[in-house]
């Protein structure tokens, strides 16, 4: 079995453990902080608060929109890589012991 097919195979077996995620960790982070920034503006502007007042409380809830969905990716993006990983040295092991017999 050369190298494509094992990688191929691979890719398959992890898929099937651990998927792949849907979204780039950096891009899911960019979109729930804009989505965070829009509830807040929105909330504040129907509460009429001025943003100035709570600029710390909205650079937290900024931060916390981005961090959320960035770190959950991020892990899944890990567990992916860790499951092809051991799919591929499952292949490599079984790959030796079936040209060993």
């Amino acid at each position: 079995m050369d190298f494509s097919e094992m990688d191929r195979l691979a890719s398959e077996r992890a898929q099937r453990v651990a998927p792949k995620p849907q979204y780039e960790p950096f891009i899911a982070g960019i979109t729930g902080l804009m989505g965070a920034s829009i509830v807040v503006s929105v909330f504040m502007g129907i509460a009429g608060l001025e943003a100035e007042a709570f600029g710390q409380a909205v650079s937290i809830t900024s931060a916390l929109g981005f961090a959320a969905p960035f770190f959950y990716f991020r892990h899944e993006e890990k567990k992916h890589s860790k499951a092809y990983s051991e799919e591929f040295r499952r292949i490599q092991i079984e790959n030796s012991a079936a040209s060993k017999a």
